[in-house]
């Protein structure tokens, strides 16, 4: 039986994806009604999309198949001090404790995917329930972020303990074993995780069916 949180928190991410959609096509038609000129159409609005809502296919795909989790942990606190923690270095700090913990921690997964602050939840429905003429533009407030699931928990060796929503995706060992990784690198080199990272999250952006989504609520 789902409890009142999980509820909750399924309607706040499936606001999300839609108010993400609302607040495009409310920017189309403010752009169309001032510049006709210009021809606004969804192929148009793609790039703004792309550009202000970081990752919004895998988003929405991970939504659609609840992979969503609010909120992280730090490691565990019997690995203090022996984990890789660096600033800005997400992608080696997630496969380096992998490569060295992962047998105490059999059930730890590498996982990857978009951080959004929960503050992103109430501008997007702010301004998707505004006029078109009055729009601003809202963008979300996300990253492109590699961390561990373990079960159903987040566990973030960068971040440590935070209150954003991790949408997210794991990676099989037999494929980030493949990734290059030299233990105590001083140059966090992750670069094949990396790739594998903005691979996966640009290839399902450039797929996503956006004109058939903003057709859906009446286009622009």
């Amino acid at each position: 039986m789902k409890t009142f949180y999980q509820i909750l928190m399924e309607s706040d991410e499936q606001d999300y994806v839609d108010n993400v959609i609302k607040n495009m096509r409310n920017l189309g038609l403010f752009w169309k009604g001032k510049w006709p000129e210009e021809q606004i159409d969804a192929e148009y609005l793609k790039d703004n999309l792309d550009r202000d809502h970081n990752g919004f296919a895998f988003i929405a795909d991970a939504v659609k198949n609840r992979r969503v989790i609010k909120g992280s942990s730090r490691v565990p606190r019997k690995l203090k001090g022996q984990t890789s923690c660096v600033v800005h270095g997400c992608f080696y700090n997630a496969l380096d404790f992998m490569h060295r913990f992962s047998s105490e921690f059999p059930k730890m997964k590498l996982a990857y995917g978009i951080m959004t602050e929960p503050s992103t939840f109430a501008d997007l429905k702010k301004f998707a329930n505004t006029e078109p003429k009055d729009m601003l533009q809202a963008s979300s407030k996300s990253i492109t972020h590699a961390f561990l699931l373990n079960g159903k928990k987040i566990i973030d060796p960068t971040m440590g303990s935070q209150q954003d929503y991790y949408f997210y995706d794991t990676v099989p060992e037999s494929v980030w074993r493949k990734f290059n990784y030299k233990a105590g690198d001083t140059n966090w080199d992750a670069r094949d995780f990396a790739n594998f990272i903005h691979k996966r999250i640009d290839k399902m952006q450039a797929s996503f069916p956006f004109a058939k989504k903003l057709k859906a609520i009446g286009g622009i």
